[in-house]
């Protein structure tokens, strides 16, 4: 019995530190491990204290902008912008060259829809589409384009989506139809492209969700569905710039200048599903020159809340299959405002962001900030608090996999703890009396 005893209460101990031991280490993180928007808002008018804007700023462009052929049709689809002023999009059509502004085209849709069906088209000609998003103050995106021709038998070389830049123009085998010549110019030796226009990742500022970030070797670093702003300045191109595209995530982009001619700029989304994306800016000269700059854009996954008592149990015998994660945890992200020197709520709405945020179905939260000092509160009804300590986060990103403590089983197991030592205590008394 004395044996039994010993063996029992040794289980018992090693399951308490496995268990309850992490469950306290868990609530006193340390991390440790990167600002500010462009003023594109114009003050127009004061009354009484409060200062009214006029909003300039231009919405994202829409998203999976695809034409695809048919027998005398073209079938295009998209995603519209998220933003919450959207009003609708427009379409234009040319058979020369995409609209670089709207207005150049023929207006073929104006609406909100998500689908339009061009008919009545020739086959075998080439149509180019672009597509404007425009928000409620009549600002609208840099574009969107996509090209196709209309055919009876579809071949393999009629994709639905189709890229003008250099890389189809250097093999015409595999494109259709290029523009003509007034419309695209000629392409130089390939040396000569590289030399002649000296054009690099560094001359575009980009910001990400109103957040001005630096690229380190040519990589980018974002959160799923983070909104990207390129700008770049008009007096790089002393000859001036046909086109600048973007080429991400299987769609093109155009980059427009703005209406004082300063620089070019365009807003484009972020994959939702995380992993890495080339990111090719092609730009097209008046002078017949053409650069390229290639970018890998990496998408970080959110970060995960889960419950640190199912997560271990798991752990330890995979057959309980055990729901881990935890939807519902607020997460509160704070920031030490050195004006005011003292520590705020971080204003997210500043930045398109939602703070506190709480976690979707699949427990994900996350975070795009200007560089700073923060820190994360973690609650929610049942669980043990938690506070991620002062840090820094890198490449502007704050996605921590959190594990929460539920206190409920935390208390029965603690009941337990001290019914099974005064058994214990109860056991050694009376053995101690009888011998």
């Amino acid at each position: 019995m004395n044996f039994c005893s010993k063996i029992i209460f040794f289980v018992f101990l090693n399951f308490i530190f496995f268990l309850f031991i992490p469950c306290v280490a868990a609530n006193n993180v340390d991390v440790s491990a990167i600002i500010l928007p462009p003023e594109e808002e114009e003050v127009i008018s004061k009354h009484g204290g409060t200062i009214l804007f006029k909003d300039i700023i231009s919405p994202a462009n829409v998203s999976f902008f695809i034409a695809k052929p048919g027998n005398e049709e073209i079938v295009l689809s998209w995603l519209n912008p998220e933003n919450l002023d959207f009003a609708f999009v427009q379409i234009e059509r040319k058979q020369d060259f995409f609209s670089l502004t709207p207005g150049q085209g023929f207006l073929i849709y104006k609406g909100k829809d998500q689908f339009f069906l061009d008919k009545n088209l020739i086959n075998g000609k080439t149509y180019y589409y672009t597509i404007w998003a425009y928000d409620t103050a009549g600002n609208f995106s840099s574009g969107a384009i996509a090209f196709a021709i209309p055919q009876k038998i579809l071949s393999p070389e009629t994709a639905p989506l189709n890229i003008i830049p250099l890389k189809r123009i250097l093999s015409p085998e595999i494109a259709p139809k290029l523009p003509p010549a007034s419309a695209v110019p000629a392409i130089p030796i390939i040396s000569e492209i590289l030399t002649v226009l000296k054009i690099n990742l560094e001359d575009f500022s980009l910001f990400i969700n109103s957040i001005e970030v630096k690229p380190k070797q040519a990589k980018i670093q974002v959160l799923p569905n983070s909104l990207l702003t390129f700008f770049i300045s008009a007096d790089k191109f002393k000859q001036g710039a046909e086109t600048i595209q973007i080429v991400f995530d299987n769609q093109i982009f155009l980059l427009s200048l703005d209406k004082q001619a300063k620089f070019y700029n365009g807003a484009i989304k972020a994959p939702e599903k995380p992993g890495e994306y080339s990111l090719d800016i092609y730009t097209i000269l008046k002078d017949r020159n053409y650069n390229i700059i290639k970018v890998k854009v990496l998408v970080e996954n959110f970060g995960q809340t889960s419950n640190l008592i199912n997560k271990k149990l798991n752990k330890f015998y995979e057959k309980l299959n055990l729901k881990d994660k935890v939807e519902g945890i607020q997460a509160t992200l704070y920031w030490f405002n050195q004006k005011s020197n003292q520590w705020e709520i971080w204003p997210g709405l500043d930045y398109n962001q939602k703070n506190p945020q709480i976690t979707n179905e699949k427990a994900e939260y996350g975070f795009m900030v200007p560089s700073g000092k923060y820190y994360l509160f973690f609650s929610k009804k049942g669980y043990l608090s938690k506070t991620i300590k002062e840090f820094e986060p890198e490449n502007n990103i704050i996605n921590f996999n959190i594990d929460l403590v539920p206190w409920r089983p935390l208390i029965v197991v603690m009941v337990l703890c001290v019914l099974i030592i005064i058994w214990i205590i109860r056991f050694l008394i009376a053995y101690l009396k009888n011998n």
